[in-house]
């Protein structure tokens, strides 16, 4: 039976176990038969019956006798005791997963001549655990010719059938295992059961189902089985009762099925997620947490479901108001999703509030969301206004560019979430993204990032965030950082690019902020990563100085000196820009006179630092002059002795 047969069955493996699932495709409930099962127990004993018939004469009571043929003496040991040392072999290494050793050991056995039915049937179990039924189909064929009456045989073959997804066959095999056992196990009846259900036959399921149920009342996943098929019959009232009986034959089976469903999700398997909580769902309906990992997984699909998760959210809170109080934000995204706007700005704002009240959960990952809910919906409004309304913008419009940068702020300097996460769950949000990518760890080697961060900057801007990009340092660091790895690639090419791509540069906005950045000083504290620190540095000392601008002061250079320090406390990489850092170090400490001149010092009452500047200026060796600013540094500062030019 193809495939597509399953999928449409609403009634089929909506309740999956571990095995089932993935772990083990052919197999439900039971593992591999071991010597301490029942069944195992009798054949052993048929095959004990069978050596000693083997040692005896005549074959006596009529037991079936091995033939000379396929007996052999080996330290005077016969061939049913040899049979039966295999059998224990093979049945150890298939329990401890070790299915190819058990598959040489009972090869070895059948090449020497021993034709035991039971061989081919173990043989047989090794291949379909090896997922290749079809060779396992092989061997359980030949021990049915061997032995026809054999029950488990004709189980196995079942196996095999559903590992194919032939379940009318599969069907057939497991009825011809009922006639000849003499007591069929409540397993067999369920294997029958999710086979008919998988041809369509949920009448014959539902017997099958109940049978299982009759035998083994105990049989928690049969009785969910059963209310599947129930409700595919259209029997509510019947599914309803036997919905309720699964969880009072096993309390513990919806919190198994929530753990799969959670594994899942971590795994990014958000479709098998979903359904297992579909079937949680109609055995647990009160069961918050169903409704709640239902809604994270609806969220994460590659389309998402905003009604869905809507809905679910909306039960999670109709169940328990105050159990997550992160119901109230996501649920607020989705109303926000499906342009619901006065509804998810009341629940980010109810979420705010529940937040204050909370002093464990206003320091939790997820803390963030509700600011960053509101400030979106404050956006969209920016939006809304149209894409004009930035060139002549009205008080409400400034408004709303306020209050959205307040908190986008917030969440930046007080959470600093993961750029990752903002970016997936408002990737509109350009001025939060951009001011959060230059914080990421990645962000000094990667040219992506730093394109990234000025793309959405400039976004920001014709947007109409205007002013808070007037003094952000993320801006400028994250333009001087792209401009320098453009650089840095192009040189490595040939000269003419280099000067190509510094002539060109990126789009840049920093031209405009970087007068008003430095004027006010609002450009971040002690506490900014140390690359901050180095690319605030090549800015105040007017690398980017447009032209006819003023020449750099010294108060710019003490301040230049200040963050390359910083940067060098805050674990920059400076081993590329010793000679810029020394240079802003001896310009920013240098004493000047009312004209402008250097100061000549004593050289025995130099200070630390202009020690440490003249040996770093007087070692050509481990500071040769190809490095940047090398040549500059000694231009300027000479080469000892407090001897400095002008």
């Amino acid at each position: 039976m193809p495939a597509a047969g399953v999928e449409n069955n609403a009634a089929l493996y909506t309740t999956w176990d571990e095995e089932w699932r993935g772990r083990s495709e052919y197999r439900t409930e039971t593992g591999v038969m071991t010597l301490s099962s029942k069944a195992s127990q009798r054949l052993l004993e048929d095959y004990r019956s069978q050596r000693e018939a083997a040692r005896s004469p005549d074959g006596a009571n009529g037991t079936r006798t091995i033939s000379h043929n396929s007996m052999r003496q080996d330290d005077g040991m016969m061939l049913g005791q040899h049979t039966e040392d295999v059998l224990e072999a093979a049945e150890a290494a298939i329990e401890q997963g070790v299915y190819d050793e058990a598959i040489s050991v009972l090869t070895n056995a059948i090449d020497d001549g021993d034709e035991t039915p039971v061989l081919f049937h173990l043989r047989g179990c090794a291949w379909l655990k090896s997922q290749e039924p079809e060779r396992a189909l092989e061997d359980l064929n030949t021990c049915l010719r061997l032995e026809p009456w054999f029950p488990e045989a004709y189980v196995e073959r079942g196996h095999c059938y559903q590992a194919l997804h032939d379940f009318p066959n599969a069907v057939k095999e497991f009825i011809k295992a009922t006639k000849i056992m003499p007591d069929p196990e409540a397993n067999l009846y369920f294997e029958l059961g999710d086979c008919s259900a998988a041809t369509q036959d949920n009448e014959s399921a539902a017997k099958f189902f109940a049978s299982a149920v009759k035998i083994a009342p105990d049989y928690a996943l049969a009785h969910w089985r059963l209310a599947d098929v129930k409700a595919a019959l259209g029997d509510a009232e019947g599914a309803a009762e036997s919905y309720a009986m699964v969880c009072q034959m096993d309390p513990q089976v919806n919190k198994r099925y929530l753990n799969i469903a959670q594994e899942d999700y971590e795994a990014g398997k958000f479709e098998e997620a979903l359904r297992t909580l579909q079937a949680v769902e109609k055995i647990s309906p009160q069961d918050f947490r169903v409704f709640w990992q239902r809604a994270n997984c609806r969220m994460e699909l590659e389309d998402p479901d905003w009604e869905g998760a809507l809905a679910d959210l909306s039960r999670c809170i109709e169940i328990d108001p105050v159990r997550e109080i992160e119901a109230y934000i996501r649920r607020g995204r989705c109303l926000m999703r499906l342009e619901k706007f006065e509804a998810a700005r009341s629940d980010a704002e109810h979420y705010l509030k529940l937040l204050e009240s909370q002093e464990d959960a206003a320091g939790s990952d997820a803390a963030f969301e509700g600011r960053l809910l509101r400030a979106h919906l404050y956006m969209l409004e920016v939006r809304a206004a149209g894409p004009t309304a930035a060139l002549n913008p009205t008080l409400d419009f400034l408004k709303s560019i306020k209050r959205a940068v307040m908190d986008y702020d917030y969440v930046v300097n007080t959470y600093n979430p993961p750029v990752a996460k903002v970016r997936k769950m408002y990737p509109e949000a350009h001025y939060c993204i951009a001011r959060l990518i230059p914080h990421a760890p990645e962000f000094p080697e990667s040219l992506e990032l730093a394109a990234e961060a000025t793309e959405r900057f400039q976004k920001a801007w014709s947007e109409g965030v205007h002013e808070p990009l007037r003094h952000c340092s993320e801006l400028v660091v994250a333009e001087k950082r792209l401009k320098d790895i453009r650089q840095e690639e192009a040189a490595a090419n040939c000269e003419e690019e280099a000067k190509e791509a510094d002539a060109l540069g990126p789009n840049s906005l920093r031209s405009m902020c970087a007068v008003e950045l430095t004027k006010k000083g609002k450009y971040g504290g002690k506490s900014l990563p140390g690359h901050f620190h180095l690319r605030i540095a090549e800015m105040l000392s007017k690398e980017i100085i447009p032209e006819g601008g003023a020449p750099v002061t010294q108060a710019d250079w003490q301040r230049c000196a200040r963050h390359v320090t910083l940067a060098w406390k805050n674990g920059a990489q400076m081993d590329k820009t010793v000679g810029f850092s020394t240079h802003c170090v001896y310009m920013g400490r240098r004493k000047l006179d009312a004209d402008g001149a250097v100061i000549a010092q004593d050289v025995g009452a130099l200070p630390l630092t202009s020690l440490c500047v003249d040996a770093i200026a007087g070692n050509e060796e481990l500071f040769p002059s190809t490095l940047p600013w090398m040549t500059t540094l000694r231009e300027t500062a000479g080469g000892g002795g407090g001897k400095k030019k002008k």
